[in-house]
């Protein structure tokens, strides 16, 4: 645990992202996944990170600056076999390092109807907001 490294994702990291959005509370609304050339829309030096351990991605968050001095994390995700172990909060930290030096001021996350994740949420001082609904349209 000792040798994980938070850095920016590169294009070649990709594949091993995918993998780790290939989750059930990830899937859009349509039923599909997130994958690789919607990510790669996303790529982007702070506000695209991943976890490696030993040289395997273990982790990734990315969101996308938003206007009013506000950004999003659209996706956060650590392998199974990594989680409660710090490496959620190492990539999270290092994420919000990265866009308050880009202006940042708000994050605004979406996140599932999960209790351990919302707790995590709520350990780095987020307020939590009432239920909605995902509704979107392909147009």
């Amino acid at each position: 645990m000792n040798n994980i490294i938070i850095r920016s994702a590169k294009e070649n990291d990709l594949p091993y992202c995918v993998e780790l959005l290939h989750t059930p509370e990830f899937r859009f609304a349509d039923g599909d996944f997130p994958d690789l050339n919607y990510l790669k829309i996303y790529l982007d030096d702070h506000f695209f990170l991943v976890a490696e351990d030993q040289g395997k991605i273990i982790g990734c968050i990315f969101g996308e600056p938003l206007k009013g001095g506000l950004a999003t994390i659209w996706y956060f995700v650590v392998n199974e076999s990594y989680r409660s172990q710090g490496v959620g909060k190492q990539l999270y930290q290092e994420y919000e390092k990265r866009v308050k030096v880009q202006g940042v001021e708000w994050i605004v996350v979406y996140a599932n109807h999960n209790e351990k994740a919302l707790n995590f949420y709520i350990k780095q001082g987020y307020n939590v907001g009432h239920d909605f609904f995902e509704i979107n349209k392909q147009i």
